[in-house]
């Protein structure tokens, strides 16, 4: 066990293993930064986009982080990708995903 590993905004459950082993994690007030763990710290790269931030889950595939969730509980579903390279978000189309997710 390692103490002190997640800062305390951070929920373990969205925790994702990423390229290189790097650690990624939901963070912030709402959960809506993206943080990698370099070294001892947690540094944001991203902001979740509003319409996803609620409820969101993600997992990482290669060097992309897939997002989905919604705008506030009981809203449409929405999805993202994160480029792990450069941070930017790109929407999906979950016309092709529809239903509701569980995690």
């Amino acid at each position: 066990v390692i103490d002190d590993f997640l800062e305390p905004s951070a929920i373990p459950g969205s925790c994702m293993a990423g390229p290189g082993g790097r650690m990624f994690a939901f963070t912030g007030h709402r959960s809506d930064d993206v943080a990698v763990k370099e070294g001892d710290k947690w540094h944001v790269v991203a902001k979740v986009p509003a319409d996803v931030s609620c409820s969101q889950r993600g997992t990482i595939y290669g060097a992309k982080m897939v997002v989905i969730g919604s705008s506030k509980f009981g809203a449409d579903q929405n999805g993202y990708v994160l480029d792990l390279g450069n941070y930017k978000w790109n929407r999906t189309d979950m016309y092709r995903h529809s239903g509701h997710v569980q995690c």
